[in-house]
C-alpha cells in the first residue's frame, strides 16, 4: 500500500492480527507494533500447545513477522529455528512478505503443570533469510538467556548492522483471551545523538507490554512509546496463520526424492501417509499414485 499518513483512517485501529508501522522524530526512528493474538491462539489450538510452548511459538512468530515486513520480493521469506543443543526442543517459524505465518514445535506439551521452568540458555537461534532466486542467508545466535526478543535484536545488530530493540508480551485479558503483542524500535543510521538519547531513555522507562495490552491497541502503544506529536502511521499489514501445503505440494516433494527412493516406496501395497508439521494435515498416497510418480521420474 502507499506509505501515506493513515493516522485518521479507521483501519489503523481495526481488530484482527496485524502489524502497524510508524515513524517519529523527523523520521529518524522507525517503530512497529504487532498483535498476533488470534494467530497464536490458532497455533495453540491446532497442536494442543501448553502455555509454555505457546509462549515460545508466539515469540518466534512475532520476531519473524517483524523481520519479514522488510522483504521486498513476493517470493522472499524468513524462517527462524530455535533449537536446544541436545535436540530436545525445536521450534521453526516461517513468514513471508505477505504476512503469512506458520510454526511447528517438537514439544507441544513443553513444561506441563508442576514441571521445572524450561530454560533456553543452552540453545541457538538460527535465522534463514531467502531472498530473490532462492539464495538463503543464514545467521546463528547462541542463546545466553530465555529472552528471544533480545536474541532477534542481537541478530539484526550483528548480521544486518541495524540498531534496534524488541519486546514481546503474552498475557490473558479480562475476558480470558490470549493476548500476544510485540514492539520493535529501530534507530535509523542518520538519527541524531539527541534522538538516540531520547529514545533510549524512553525505552528504559517504558512500561511492560503486558501492562498495556488490556487497554491500548497497537497504534496507541506506538504513540505512547514515541511521545512525538508528529508521529506518522505509515502502514497496517494484516497477519494470519497460513500453511501452503497440499497433496500436490507433497507430491512434488516425493518426486524430488528420485527413482531409487520412489521404487522402494512403491513396494508398499498400503501406500504411504505424510503429515504436515505446520498445519496438522495428513495426506495419503496409494501404491498406484506412487508408481505413477515413479513413471514420471523415469520419463525425464
Amino acid at each position: 500500500m502507499d506509505h501515506s499518513d493513515i493516522r485518521n483512517f479507521e483501519n489503523v485501529h481495526a481488530p484482527g492480527d496485524h502489524l502497524i508501522l510508524a515513524s517519529g522524530y523527523q523520521s529518524e526512528v522507525r517503530v512497529m507494533c504487532i498483535d498476533l493474538s488470534d494467530t497464536s491462539a490458532e497455533a495453540k489450538s491446532r497442536f494442543g500447545l501448553s502455555e509454555s510452548a505457546t509462549q515460545f511459538c508466539a515469540e518466534m512468530m512475532v520476531g519473524n513477522a517483524f523481520m519479514a515486513h522488510d522483504l521486498k520480493n513476493s517470493d522472499a521469506k524468513i524462517s527462524s529455528q530455535l533449537r536446544t543443543k541436545d535436540g530436545s526442543l525445536s521450534i521453526v517459524s516461517f513468514c513471508n512478505s505477505a504476512g503469512e505465518i506458520r510454526v511447528s514445535c517438537t514439544q507441544p506439551d513443553l513444561n506441563p503443570l508442576g514441571a521445572e521452568p524450561f530454560e533456553l540458555a543452552a540453545s541457538e537461534l538460527r535465522v534463514i533469510k531467502t531472498l530473490m532466486q532462492g539464495h538463503p542467508y543464514t545467521g546463528i545466535i547462541e542463546m545466553e538467556s530465555t529472552n528471544l526478543a533480545n536474541a532477534f535484536a542481537y541478530y539484526l545488530k550483528h548480521s544486518e548492522q541495524r540498531a534496534s530493540m524488541m519486546r514481546f508480551a503474552h498475557s490473558i485479558d479480562r475476558s480470558g483471551r490470549w493476548r500476544v503483542l510485540g514492539l520493535f524500535v529501530e534507530l535509523l543510521p542518520f538519527a541524531s545523538e539527541e534522538t538516540i538519547e531520547r529514545v533510549e531513555k524512553r525505552a528504559r522507562n517504558f512500561p511492560d507490554l503486558e501492562d498495556l495490552a488490556e487497554d491500548f491497541d497497537t497504534a496507541e502503544i506506538l504513540d505512547l512509546f514515541l511521545g512525538d506529536p508528529e508521529i506518522r502511521y505509515l502502514e497496517r499489514q494484516p497477519l494470519r496463520y497460513y500453511c501452503p501445503c497440499s497433496k500436490s505440494y507433497f507430491e512434488k516433494k516425493l518426486i524430488s526424492l528420485g527413482a531409487a527412493d520412489l521404487t522402494e516406496l512403491a513396494e508398499d501395497a498400503a501406500g504411504i501417509d505424510l503429515h504436515c508439521d505446520y498445519c496438522g494435515s495428513d495426506y495419503h498416497y496409494s501404491q498406484t499414485e506412487i508408481r505413477s510418480m515413479l513413471d514420471e521420474v523415469s520419463r525425464r
